[in-house]
């Protein structure tokens, strides 16, 4: 099944990328996770990773994910995107989710005669196993499900090293289809840590083959963290740039780093997700001295097993 008009899937399903995935699970086996991260790191970023001594980001996200995130029980709930809606309900944000028109283990369990024209169909434990419809007489229910039960046999955690996310039954969600403009939302990205938001990053462009990243901080102003660096400042309601800071730093509290991910629907802010170890802790996007910055504001503890 290939991406149209009339649907969009946000996994990548070329041959490149079926093969890397293959020998990224071949060396997760072999390797272990610590081993595997290091080789990995090395690979994507040019350095080799210092789990003893953390100082970048991308180093610190490593030895999160490696020792924190795994034996966290609430962070392994809250990665899920499913699970994670009674955590934000019990803080009191139930209305800015978005609404859920089902849940399921797996796909055949779907009754595709009542789900809406235009809907968002996710898997609830990874990234990027989503299909967005916006025509649902233009689709193939069998090649929608047959898809949907291959993804749900993955085990996203051995990709890129980010085992909590196997530690969660992964479901099925169809979410209620929303856009801005005809398009989907732009999307913001609060950065958390150690129970403060300390900067925003904005995300555009994630369906149209080349998604931009933007870092602000909470004056609006432009931070030099990233090669595509915003020339002007943010554009968003001052009310709805405060709420959304106030939030982030009410969850920001149970976590020793969280991204909490917004959009924007009819003028109400939608917690999209929690994400914990974001771009799994390779992010090269960003450049050396982003990596430093962003590093010192995230105080690690002891986290390694005895």
């Amino acid at each position: 099944m290939k991406n149209n008009e009339y649907i969009t899937i946000t996994l990548k399903s070329s041959l490149k990328y079926k093969i890397r995935r293959y020998f990224q699970k071949v060396a997760y086996k072999i390797l272990g996770p610590e081993n595997m991260t290091k080789v990995y790191f090395r690979i994507l970023l040019g350095y080799n990773l210092n789990l003893t001594h953390p100082e970048t980001f991308n180093e610190k996200i490593c030895f999160y994910k490696l020792f924190y995130c795994p034996q966290n029980e609430l962070v392994i709930k809250c990665a899920d995107k499913y699970e994670v809606r009674n955590y934000l309900k019990s803080k009191g944000y139930e209305n800015n989710l978005i609404n859920i028109l089902g849940v399921w283990d797996e796909a055949n369990s779907i009754n595709w005669n009542e789900l809406p024209k235009k809907f968002a169909l996710k898997r609830t434990n990874g990234c990027g196993y989503n299909i967005i419809c916006l025509d649902k007489s233009k689709i193939e229910e069998r090649e929608v499900k047959k898809l949907l039960n291959k993804w749900q046999k993955d085990k996203f955690g051995m990709y890129n090293v980010e085992p909590h996310y196997d530690k969660m039954p992964s479901k099925i969600v169809c979410e209620e289809y929303i856009d801005s403009d005809g398009r989907l939302p732009v999307d913001y990205k609060i950065h958390c840590f150690n129970g403060q938001a300390k900067f925003i990053m904005v995300c555009d462009g994630r369906v149209r083959g080349y998604t931009t990243f933007y870092y602000y901080d909470f004056n609006k102003r432009p931070l030099l963290f990233s090669s595509e660096n915003a020339d002007s400042p943010l554009e968003i309601d001052d009310t709805l740039f405060k709420e959304m800071i106030n939030m982030s730093n009410d969850i920001a509290k149970d976590f020793p780093f969280v991204r909490v991910d917004f959009y924007i629907h009819k003028r109400k802010l939608i917690i999209g997700e929690l994400t914990f170890t974001p771009t799994a802790g390779y992010d090269y996007t960003i450049t050396k001295e982003g990596d430093y910055a962003i590093g010192q504001m995230f105080e690690i503890g002891n986290w390694r097993e005895k």
